[in-house]
């Protein structure tokens, strides 16, 4: 619990990526560090599930560890989203990210129980019980309102939509997350919004589409003016005159109505068969690392951000990185390393079931700024990999192919 302790303190010295002019947003800053992060919380949550052994105790851990730990990554995890929409004036403003992350914090605690496969995904589901979670999606769309930032926010919506490799079920197995009946002739009158034009629309796309993964849908998305494409982590609908619903309230008649069409399999319901979460079908990239071969993955943030993992010439990429001063980390983990953070890496891969691809961002004069995972580049590096894993947004990827980064 001491590493723990130690990462929370180095941070709250080193500050957190908020105005500390205003008294009452600095100390609360300082109180969600020191009020809410305490070895004792975390002892009882490793005490109740070792005593709860008849209902899933490595389930049990996993909900409440992530609950626990949204509360003070919420700062980083704030920060390292809006890193995601606006890098190079957070990058100006804040410099590099000093907040952990609810992730990381997970990362220097233990398990009491074993990890199993899909404990990250309860630890998130965890992670939305806290009630830090609720409040920051509410206020930031409002504090960013009218920036460059909160235009994104508008767009993605503060509700992010779900992906039924998470939770839900996709369009074509609804079962997972609705009863069967959906499919049936009552489906649209007992799931429906009671609009005879919306539910008439929803309906026949669910029908037609059960049990036909690949079946082409049409999908529709109200958008403010100027947005041009439907993306990846999208809310959609099947029903135009839905969408066309939404665009009249929610973006008081200031919208277009895009359209495309996707296989069923990408479609994903919370439950609401008339909206659905957009999610890409994507070939899962891997590395392999002394004979094991590592399934790479996306944070669901970033994949609803639209980035995308790209391979990138390791030593390119790490001439550009060199230039770091402040956040390079050399070999075996030197420099400007965080304690114990480039040994966690190389343990955690030892057994890990898979592994998050480190986060950068190429700006257009080839420079390359790290928002999350730098000492997992610096590890892989250092095994060798002549190629990389590297999650990135589109212009990161126009510009990397640019310098050469990405062969």
């Amino acid at each position: 619990m001491g590493s723990l302790m130690d990462l929370i303190a180095g941070y709250s010295q080193g500050g957190a990526p908020v105005d500390d002019s205003s008294q009452s947003l600095g100390q609360a800053a300082r109180d969600l560090y020191q009020g809410l992060i305490n070895p004792k919380a975390w002892q009882e949550v490793k005490q109740a599930t070792q005593r709860t052994t008849n209902i899933a105790p490595a389930v049990l851990e996993s909900l409440a560890r992530g609950s626990i730990a949204q509360v003070p990554g919420t700062i980083g995890d704030t920060s390292s989203l809006l890193r995601q929409l606006s890098p190079q004036k957070m990058q100006q403003i804040f410099g590099n990210r000093v907040a952990p992350t609810t992730e990381e914090i997970l990362g220097y605690v233990p398990r009491a129980t074993p990890a199993y496969q899909g404990s990250q995904e309860h630890e998130m589901v965890g992670g939305l019980l806290s009630p830090a979670m609720g409040y920051f999606s509410k206020a930031l769309p409002l504090a960013t309102k009218d920036m460059p930032v909160g235009l994104a926010l508008e767009y993605q919506g503060s509700h992010l939509p779900p992906n039924a490799k998470v939770y839900g079920g996709t369009i074509d197995d609804l079962g997972k997350i609705m009863p069967e009946e959906v499919y049936t002739s009552k489906g649209k009158r007992l799931y429906g919004i009671n609009d005879p034009d919306i539910d008439n629309e929803w309906w026949k796309q669910v029908y037609l589409s059960k049990g036909k993964p690949d079946r082409m849908v049409e999908v529709h998305r109200a958008v403010p003016k100027g947005i041009k494409e439907i993306n990846n982590g999208d809310w959609v609908t099947t029903s135009k005159t839905y969408a066309k619903m939404h665009g009249e309230n929610a973006l008081n008649g200031e919208y277009d109505i895009l359209t495309k069409k996707v296989p069923a399999k990408t479609l994903s319901s919370e439950g609401y068969p008339y909206e659905f979460g957009y999610n890409e079908e994507i070939l899962q990239p891997t590395i392999t690392l002394k004979d094991r071969t590592i399934p790479i993955t996306l944070h669901p943030v970033e994949e609803r951000q639209g980035h995308k993992i790209e391979f990138v010439n390791t030593d390119k990429f790490e001439k550009a990185f060199k230039k770091d001063e402040t956040g390079y980390i050399g070999p075996g983990g030197t420099e400007n390393a965080i304690k114990n953070r480039y040994k966690g890496v190389e343990e955690f891969l030892k057994t890990a079931p898979s592994m998050r691809a480190s986060e950068a961002y190429v700006k257009p004069n080839g420079s390359i700024v790290f928002g999350d995972g730098r000492h997992r580049f610096a590890y892989l590096r250092d095994q060798g990999l002549e190629k990389i894993p590297i999650s990135m947004d589109n212009e990161s990827i126009k510009n990397a192919k640019k310098y050469g980064y990405i062969d």
